[in-house]
């Protein structure tokens, strides 16, 4: 069986490749996603639901794995989420729809995840969604 650092490395590939399926197979069916933002989601419908517009939204869109720090099931990951503004952009939160400014963001991010029996039981996210409007030049 995968080690939990594997298994998150193996959900950072198949989103590189925009391969939906594959990204959601990387999560357990009750699993849950809480944001910085106040966000929160539970179950592979949702988190689906929340995923799959980020590549028509932001086509060039890609994660950067850093730095990986892994203890059992526990893993805690710095990324970089990489992607040019060329469409309008939904926030999940439901936020205003952002126009498509041609520019282009990397968004430093950190997310602590809960690996258990092979699949994503929980993913705790932060990220500073301010930087985006910045990056954009919406602020």
């Amino acid at each position: 069986m995968a080690t939990a650092a594997e298994v998150v490395a193996h959900s950072f590939a198949a989103f590189n490749r925009h391969d939906l399926e594959g990204f959601i197979a990387c999560y357990a069916d009750d699993m849950t996603f809480a944001s910085s933002s106040g966000e929160q989601l539970q179950g592979k419908g949702a988190w689906r639901e929340r995923t799959a517009p980020a590549f028509a939204m932001i086509p060039d869109i890609r994660l950067e794995l850093g730095k990986c720090i892994a203890d059992g099931g526990s893993v805690a990951v710095e990324w970089t989420l990489r992607g040019t503004a060329t469409n309008p952009i939904q926030m999940p939160d439901g936020g205003p729809l952002l126009p498509a400014t041609g520019k282009s963001m990397a968004l430093a991010a950190a997310t602590v995840y809960e690996v258990r029996g092979g699949l994503i039981a929980s993913e705790h996210e932060y990220m500073d969604t301010g930087a985006m409007y910045v990056q954009l030049g919406l602020a």
